[in-house]
């Protein structure tokens, strides 16, 4: 159903932005000791959150 639907979709983007904070909160201090900037990691995590029409959800099946 529709409901259905929207619910998985939900739970999925739930589900990679979960992803995507657990990779840039493991990355965060070997990007600091190679000199990137931590603003390269918080806009990173600014796209994924304010742009979700472009996430991949549809690599989750």
């Amino acid at each position: 159903s529709s409901s259905e639907l929207s619910t998985n979709s939900v739970e999925r983007a739930k589900l990679y932005l979960s992803i995507i904070d657990d990779v840039i909160d493991s990355v965060r201090e070997l990007f600091l000791d190679e000199g990137v900037e931590d603003r390269v990691l918080d806009d990173l995590r600014h796209v994924s959150l304010n742009n979700p029409a472009q996430l991949p959800l549809f690599i989750i099946s």
